[in-house]
């Protein structure tokens, strides 16, 4: 990774989970399992994060690190369900 890559890198790793303050700290730190609908809410948190930062021009190579930090490789993640090196 070039210095701007590993830059990017940083701050996603910082701001990855910024769309969580739209989660209400009682969903955030319920000891139970979750019902679908706080699920649905926790599952937001990406893409709420990633609007958080459009603005900013220096974190906008960070921005697809943040919206696809819950993508796994199979497609079960979320909020794309991206699958193989799709977001590679």
């Amino acid at each position: 990774m070039d210095q701007g890559e590993m830059r990017s890198l940083h701050y996603a790793a910082l701001m990855h989970d910024a769309g969580q303050i739209f989660v209400p700290d009682e969903i955030l730190s319920k000891p139970s399992k979750l019902t679908g609908e706080e699920y649905q809410l926790i599952k937001e948190h990406p893409t709420k994060g990633a609007k958080i930062f459009e603005p900013t021009k220096y974190l906008k190579p960070a921005i697809p690190i943040i919206l696809h930090h819950h993508e796994n490789y199979n497609g079960s993640g979320y909020p794309n369900k991206l699958a193989g090196s799709v977001y590679l």
